[in-house]
């Protein structure tokens, strides 16, 4: 088991057993939500989750014989305001968004696990994009890429 911490951009990933990337196969996904999310978040994540998984075609659908199980885990989510963080910038916190994936494959067996931090704390930017690219770096990971 090897970990690698990789940073950019205002992504952080810990892997700690990266996919092979010959174990990659469509997924189907689990998300739990381990803080308290609204339920517009949750709306709006799954959406753009669905929309990477999708454009990397990478989505398990009925027809699929074989495909992968991603858990994904929040264990913390916190995002500011978009208006308050245009009007008090940095003054207003961090927005932080950490989930941790779990892949089996069509056996159950464990193929991968990681964590995907996504953060900001400056004014720039919105809720839209960061769970936008919080999706998207979930997808990296799932497709056997260790780097965000």
């Amino acid at each position: 088991m090897s970990a690698s911490i990789i940073t950019g951009c205002g992504t952080t990933s810990t892997v700690m057993d990266p996919i092979d990337a010959s174990e990659v196969q469509p997924y189907s996904v689990s998300v739990e939500y381990n803080v308290e999310v609204s339920d517009d978040w949750k709306y709006m994540f799954e959406s753009k989750l669905d929309v990477q998984l999708s454009a990397a075609r990478m989505k398990a659908d009925q027809t699929d014989t074989v495909s992968n199980l991603a858990e994904i885990t929040f264990i913390t989510f916190r995002l500011r305001d978009d208006g308050t963080r245009l009007m008090a910038g940095i003054f207003a916190g961090t927005d932080e968004i950490t989930s941790n994936i779990v892949v089996r494959d069509s056996s159950g067996n464990v193929i991968g696990n990681g964590t995907v931090t996504t953060t900001n704390s400056s004014a720039w930017g919105s809720n839209d994009g960061y769970l936008e690219d919080h999706a998207r770096d979930i997808v990296k990971f799932l497709q056997g890429n260790s780097e965000p």
